[in-house]
């Protein structure tokens, strides 16, 4: 009888394979789809819609209805989280991918005419309701992106089933990211026009970022 440590292993394996083909089921039923082929890539994108309008800092706009891409992270492509945590190198490489990802989609954007109508990128993220602000959230902003609205879920059942659905990609992608993690989330938007993506991203960029000052905390 295999000892109890190796069925508990053979238990793990088998409920990851689980969450990765119902990942793969629920990106085909959302219209996710990968855009570029590198190692590297960092998003898949859908086309989506905004929910409600929203104002950039600059003026620019997106009104209810609008197309919009919506972002998604692909985590398989995400680097290990290191055992003594996100230090500073570790999330300096994931920029670098999420730039690099942003730069190949502002090329998609330019070229695809299925896109041509969109004009923001959305990206919705799992945060805790509490606490310190994610990762992922620091590392958008410091790419180029605003923070929109928190997602509002009046039912505690679908705020506990999004809680472990999060926890559970989590631990199947990168379990070392699961430290310190806090249930009670919630959902938050992350912004970027059209136009902005273009202006960093694309061919002939006329803006740069601000130092990544941002990513040295926490």
């Amino acid at each position: 009888m295999a000892p109890l440590s190796a069925m508990r292993s053979i238990g793990g394996d088998f409920l990851r394979r689980l969450v990765r083909v119902a990942d793969a089921a629920l990106r085909r039923i959302g219209g996710v789809s990968e855009f570029e082929t590198a190692d590297d890539g960092l998003l898949r994108i859908a086309e989506g819609h905004a929910e409600h309008d929203f104002v950039f800092r600059d003026g620019a706009h997106v009104r209810q209805r609008q197309a919009v891409i919506d972002l998604h992270l692909w985590n398989e492509h995400l680097p290990p989280f290191p055992y003594g945590g996100p230090e500073l190198g570790w999330k300096k490489r994931v920029r670098q991918q999420l730039m690099a990802s942003l730069q190949r989609l502002a090329l998609r954007i330019v070229d695809n005419t299925r896109l041509e109508g969109a004009q923001a990128l959305r990206m919705t993220i799992s945060i805790p309701i509490l606490g310190q602000q994610s990762l992922l959230a620091r590392l958008l902003i410091s790419t180029g992106f605003e923070a929109g609205e928190l997602a509002s879920r009046n039912s505690a059942i679908l705020r506990f089933l999004d809680d472990i659905w999060a926890w559970l990609l989590t631990w199947t992608y990168n379990p070392r990211a699961l430290a310190g993690w806090r249930f009670n989330r919630t959902r938050a938007e992350f912004w970027m026009s059209r136009a902005r993506c273009l202006a960093l991203y694309g061919d002939g960029a006329t803006i740069g970022l601000d130092q990544e000052n941002v990513l040295d905390s926490g």
